[in-house]
């Protein structure tokens, strides 16, 4: 959302608004098929624990912190707080802070190969972008070289 509106000139804040409910709904799509997958081929998910309000509270209770970050980039971005980008750094900021002082699971020594991953990954979307973007540009300058249709 964020390539397409700054491509498009669009707000950024808006688009990840106007994205909640298409977002809910893919999600609960996702649910009822792996629903109906588990039913169809017979898997005994049954043998787990029961749902519980507590098991939610508890598993809410652990994800706490985690959660925290998407509150961090939708909120700053909505209220006006900072921008996209900001949003972005600090949104890393708050986890490589989280990851390595408060959970301890962030090693020093595995920085620079999750930096390569990031940069390829980023990388390989721009990619895409600017491809789509020439492939674009082509379609629109062969399409003004054709005669316009006549009209007798």
């Amino acid at each position: 959302m964020i390539l397409w509106a700054s491509l498009n000139m669009q707000s950024i804040g808006a688009l990840f608004l106007a994205g909640m409910v298409p977002g809910i709904m893919i999600g609960l799509g996702l649910m009822a098929m792996n629903y109906i997958v588990c039913v169809k081929r017979g898997y005994d998910f049954r043998t787990e624990e029961r749902f519980s309000f507590k098991n939610v509270c508890i598993a809410f209770y652990r994800s706490f912190w985690a959660l925290v970050m998407p509150l961090i980039i939708l909120g700053g971005i909505v209220t006006g707080l900072f921008t996209a980008t900001e949003a972005g750094v600090v949104a890393i900021m708050y986890g490589f802070f989280y990851g390595a002082l408060f959970r301890r699971s962030l090693k020093i020594n595995r920085i620079p190969k999750l930096l390569l991953n990031a940069a390829t990954s980023t990388a390989m979307v721009f990619l895409i972008v600017a491809l789509g973007t020439v492939f674009s540009n082509l379609l629109v300058r062969l399409n003004s070289r054709k005669p316009p249709p006549s009209h007798s």
